[in-house]
């Protein structure tokens, strides 16, 4: 018979951690070539990623593609520390409106708080990204080096299979 001690240890020893978790926020306007594009390759390469829908389940993009959530806020916060990325595929002066949702808020301070990274689009306004590190209480400069290193789709990639083999 095995013990309950013995069983434990087998477990324990053939847990794994959970797998890194991607988010692509999705709203209305979104940029549906930016959103699928991430979405393909980081798939491809066997990340997981998760389109998360702020708001409702029926979302058209901005040139009328409507793309259906795979999460809602309620589902992605049950995952929040794995998020490693959180990739905008729109304006960020966007989020700073949908950051009145408690719920966004939440996430997004936990996530960052766990180590994940944003992912903004290369023009985004100084003022705007100042405005999004003021309402998250970031630091403007770490909050723009992150954006700027992370914003190549390989160097996302390469980051997360990096930590998947440690």
């Amino acid at each position: 018979p095995v013990r309950n001690s013995q069983l434990a240890t087998r477990n324990s020893h053939s847990m794994k951690p959970p797998p890194p978790l991607v988010l692509v926020l999705w709203c209305h306007f979104s940029d549906e070539l930016v959103a699928t594009t991430y979405i393909v390759k980081l798939r491809e390469q066997g990340i997981q990623v998760k389109l998360l829908g702020l708001e409702g389940r029926r979302l058209r993009g901005a040139h009328g593609l409507t793309l259906l959530p795979d999460f809602t806020l309620d589902q992605a916060w049950q995952r929040v520390t794995m998020v490693r990325a959180i990739i905008l595929p729109f304006e960020t002066a966007r989020l700073l409106h949908y950051l009145n949702d408690p719920r966004l808020f939440n996430l997004l301070q936990q996530a960052l708080d766990h180590g994940a990274t944003l992912l903004l689009k290369r023009n985004t306004a100084c003022e705007v990204l100042a405005q999004l590190a003021e309402r998250l209480e970031r630091d403007v400069g770490s909050l723009q080096k992150a954006c700027e290193e992370n914003d190549q789709l390989s160097s996302l990639i390469f980051q997360i299979q990096k930590e998947n083999l440690l």
